[in-house]
């Protein structure tokens, strides 16, 4: 565990190394500046990729509570110096913000509101640039997963089935294959990257492409047990093969990705 002192000091080092980069100095995507924003800084100081959510980490659900009360305990510093009530998003955000007022921000901390971290230890990925999402919650699913039917090679028709539930977020969902890798392997830092990232790869395609359509057609869009309970309802995943749940994703969503994917696909169906 880390303590809130001892990262504070570290995001503070990790300006000093790197700049201070004001929210607003960044717009369509585009730095206008270099340095790192608060959100990054903080990542960097606990050893996190800086567009990483806390899903690609086994820790996350110990990483939420700490994150969120240190966002707590910086948007009451905030509000101190500014005298009204604020966030530190917002007081990170102004182009003419500079490093002496963020340091001055941190002076301000009530340490005594915010919790220790502990280490954060992220998901074991194959290839993940190709997989959607990565790095965010649903690509946290997905790597998650992928590496829970490599465990129990099972094949991915009746892992689908097995995680076509109602009612159940994608937080859950994570929470809920994170408990069976658990009992699988004992240890979660035992894990190993998913064998393949084909049929991944494809099952995000094709979640985004139904969630477009629907979005489209103002209806909300699916979570991913949600997805899996309406394709389960016009056809069993369970007792498919993984060539069989390929081709039946492919079908919702074929691939727009380069030929490296089409190729990867093509030997995946031949083997």
């Amino acid at each position: 565990m880390t303590s809130p002192a001892t990262v504070a000091e570290s995001i503070l080092e990790n300006f000093d190394s790197n700049g201070f980069l004001p929210y607003e100095k960044i717009r369509l995507g585009k730095r206008l500046a270099t340095g790192v924003t608060l959100h990054e800084a903080i990542r960097n100081s606990l050893g996190m990729r800086e567009s990483d959510s806390i899903y690609m980490y086994w820790e996350w659900r110990d990483l939420k509570p700490s994150f969120d009360a240190m966002w707590v305990a910086l948007d009451a510093a905030a509000s101190k110096i500014e005298g009204r009530r604020t966030s530190a998003i917002a007081f990170c955000s102004p182009e003419s913000r500079n490093l002496v007022e963020i340091k001055t921000l941190f002076d301000r901390i009530d340490f005594d509101q915010m919790s220790a971290f502990p280490s954060a230890t992220r998901r074991p990925t194959k290839s993940e640039a190709q997989v959607r999402f990565t790095g965010k919650l649903l690509g946290a699913i997905l790597m998650a997963m992928g590496t829970l039917e490599s465990v129990r090679d099972s094949g991915f028709g009746d892992l689908f089935s097995s995680l076509a539930k109602e009612d159940t977020s994608n937080v859950n969902l994570l929470a809920l294959i994170d408990d069976a890798l658990s009992q699988e392997l004992g240890d979660l830092k035992l894990a190993t990257p998913p064998q393949s990232i084909v049929v991944l790869r494809a099952l995000g395609w094709a979640i985004q492409h139904m969630n477009e359509t629907r979005i489209s057609d103002e209806l909300p869009p699916f979570n991913l047990s949600e997805f899996f309970l309406e394709t389960e309802s016009s056809a069993n995943w369970s007792g498919m093969s993984d060539k069989v749940v390929l081709r039946r994703l492919l079908a919702m969503a074929p691939e727009e990705g380069a030929d490296a994917s089409k190729r990867a696909i093509e030997k995946f169906l031949g083997e």
